[in-house]
């Protein structure tokens, strides 16, 4: 705790005096001649573009299309179809598969392998750790106290 505030007022410190600094400099931008670069009056332009409304010109027909489409709409089907019941022709059973899928099954033995108990064999004891397990422990400094 002792050092976030030491942390902060450090930061703090810093930043007030950098601000100082900058203020106290004399770092400023001067101010660029103006460059009459553009040979026309970007205000001029500007006003007649939003003075002036924006029109679009009348396009001429064009009979493209060598049908009367408003005629193949009419006559056409959409509007009834999703409301017409469509009946689809039962199909017969087909009796594509070699073998029967059942007795494969069934001659799994799934419950005879979960069945089964397995056993593991003793092994033998090694003594592979230096020190006492149990006494470390029962050790105050391992102990946890909630």
């Amino acid at each position: 705790m002792k050092t976030t505030i030491t942390t902060l007022a450090l930061l703090s410190i810093l930043l007030v005096s950098n601000s100082m600094n900058l203020n106290a400099s004399n770092f400023s931008m001067s101010e660029e001649a103006y460059i009459n670069d553009i040979p026309f009056n970007t205000k001029e332009i500007v006003a007649e573009k939003s003075l002036a409304a924006f029109q679009m010109e009348d396009e001429a027909y064009i009979n493209d299309i060598p049908f009367e489409t408003d005629v193949v709409a009419a006559n056409s089907t959409a509007k009834e179809t999703p409301a017409a019941t469509i009946d689809f022709a039962a199909e017969n059973y087909i009796d594509d598969i070699p073998f029967d899928t059942e007795s494969i099954v069934e001659t799994i033995n799934f419950k005879k392998a979960v069945s089964v108990d397995f056993e593991m064999e003793e092994e033998t004891y090694i003594d592979d750790i230096p020190f006492n397990t149990a006494a470390v422990a029962n050790s105050s400094l391992v102990s946890l106290s909630f």
